[in-house]
């Protein structure tokens, strides 16, 4: 199969082995499992793997913890759809994940989102923080396993770039 898709590298089922997550533009989830000696097969286990919504073109993939030891949950952005599509949250049980956008995510995005970085909060749970292409940044802090936008932790006059103060005539 080819396309594009955006990449992460996680243990997903926890063997100890670094294995690579693939999401396609369309939500399609493809795992591939390292067998220990570094060649890498597809794990096969389409089932446990979710299907995002199609509303948007995923573009982004990036591991996180959430809760627990290890980075195993993962952080699927993309673009268009408005900013309530653009983010995912999928949420590791060992076997399988499962979108938990829903509870583990507060708060939508407020703008479309150009860049993203997951910062570790502790030893057992990252946040994220979003810059979008307006210039503001958003801080989500992992409270409990769920981020939460934090809209104060970045004050009003903080003169970020806007996108057009970098395009050159």
């Amino acid at each position: 199969r080819r396309a594009n898709y955006a990449a992460a590298i996680v243990d997903r089922d926890g063997n100890g082995d670094l294995d690579l997550v693939g999401l396609y533009e369309n939500g399609e989830v493809i795992a591939l499992d390292n067998d220990g000696s570094g060649w890498f097969q597809d794990s096969g286990v389409a089932a446990s793997l979710p299907v995002l919504t199609n509303t948007t073109f995923w573009r982004a993939l990036m591991p996180l913890s959430l809760a627990g030891p290890g980075r195993r949950d993962l952080l699927a952005l993309g673009d268009f759809g408005g900013p309530a599509g653009q983010v995912a949250t999928l949420v590791s049980n060992g076997a399988a994940w499962t979108n938990q956008t829903a509870t583990r995510f507060g708060g939508a995005v407020t703008g479309a989102v150009a860049a993203a970085a997951v910062y570790p909060q502790s030893h057992l749970a990252d946040g994220v923080l979003l810059g979008t292409f307006a210039g503001e940044l958003e801080l989500h802090q992992n409270v409990a396993g769920v981020l939460v936008h934090q809209p104060s932790a970045f004050g009003n006059a903080l003169g970020l770039f806007t996108l057009a103060s970098l395009l050159v005539d």
